[in-house]
């Protein structure tokens, strides 16, 4: 019905006197206001392409057109239908050029760069798609002035950093990712750039370091970008909390070539990848400190204790921190370090506080008969 109707406005456009190039501006509008998105139920290209081939015979060229054709080139390649979505992705390059409004084609451009970056992952062009994606990021990724104000565009490329951080995750069996995660650290400020250590000491960057991590590193401040170019997308957070919730099993003995113990390249993600992030913080040696003080009082110096307070001297995060000759801070130590230890064991974090618990008073039982 829609396409009976704009063919019988062009009829009623062509009879009149106006003979104006382009179409009247009534038919623009009828054309922006027809729901030309395709929904994830009328998934079936055929009744879409003869809807498309009216507004290409009436408006070729308008924003509208191109916009639907963009839609349908996306519904081609989810289906796989190559021949279908090459044919798209060539009416888009012919005729985008000729598209009247700015704001329109600017962003038409993106969408089509993107699009066909994605072409080419479907059609197995492995470096080319992340060649030019990276591409597409780069500019606002290594850039901290960098800012994107048009909301449409935020959307389009906080999914195209969702989409390199995915590419980067999966596995390649006649394909070597190593050379292109290897550009992409390149682009980076490399120069006098320092990373912090788990001692929380500088080192100098080794671009030999190991590849998960690097990889690692850039899926990390990727899908971080994504979350900051666009808040309101919830993908972006999920994306970002399962990358931190991932990244937090580095607390384990027992880690993976993924694990990341320091930011070697990327400062955005310096708050999540902090030294002795595992570790207790001050305050919670300051409560073990003061429970030990509570249990014990009366076969230590409490007022040496209260003394070592006042003038905040008392332990940091670890029991790494070397001990004095006074007897409560030797113990506070070692008990900072079966906590610490029970708590990063396998299993620990599914295990429940209860059997944390437990296995904590056992071992501090085996370490003073407490």
């Amino acid at each position: 019905m829609h396409c009976i109707f704009l063919v019988e406005e062009d009829y009623k456009l062509k009879s009149t006197d106006e003979k104006a190039e382009q179409p009247h501006q009534s038919l623009i509008n009828s054309l922006q206001s027809f729901p030309f998105s395709i929904s994830k139920i009328r998934q079936d290209c055929n009744p879409w392409l003869k809807v498309l081939r009216v507004y290409q015979t009436i408006p070729p060229t308008s924003s509208v057109t191109l916009k639907f054709c963009m839609n349908l080139h996306s519904l081609a390649r989810k289906q796989k239908n190559l021949l279908l979505e090459n044919r798209l992705n060539k009416y888009i390059k012919d005729n985008i050029s000729a598209c009247p409004e700015e704001k329109h084609h600017n962003l038409l451009l993106l969408n089509l760069q993107f699009e066909s970056i994605l072409l080419q992952y479907a059609e197995n062009k492995f470096e080319d798609a992340f060649t030019n994606l990276w591409s597409f990021l780069c500019p606002f990724m290594i850039s901290s002035t960098s800012r994107i104000f048009d909301v449409e565009e935020r959307i389009l490329k906080a999914k195209a950093c969702l989409k390199l951080a995915s590419w980067l995750r999966r596995g390649y069996s006649d394909w070597n990712l190593e050379s292109t995660v290897l550009k992409m650290l390149a682009d980076f400020d490399m120069t006098g750039s320092t990373s912090i250590g788990k001692d929380g000491n500088s080192k100098n960057i080794n671009c030999k370091q190991n590849l998960g991590s690097i990889t690692e590193e850039i899926i990390g401040t990727t899908t971080k970008m994504s979350s900051r170019i666009c808040p309101t997308m919830g993908k972006s957070w999920i994306s970002y909390a399962s990358w931190c919730f991932k990244q937090a099993g580095g607390s384990l003995p027992v880690q993976n070539e993924t694990s990341m113990d320091s930011c070697l390249f990327s400062p955005i993600l310096v708050p999540e990848i902090l030294p002795e992030r595992f570790r207790l913080t001050k305050d919670e040696v300051l409560r073990i400190k003061s429970l030990l003080l509570c249990l014990l009082q009366d076969n230590i110096d409490v007022e040496g204790f209260r003394d070592e307070q006042e003038e905040e001297s008392s332990l940091h995060d670890s029991a790494e921190h070397s001990s004095t000759n006074n007897p409560l801070q030797k113990l506070v130590s070692h008990v900072v370090n079966i906590i610490e230890t029970v708590a990063g064991a396998p299993g620990a974090e599914t295990s429940g506080g209860e059997r944390l618990l437990a296995t904590v008073s056992s071992q501090l039982r085996i370490f003073g008969g407490l």
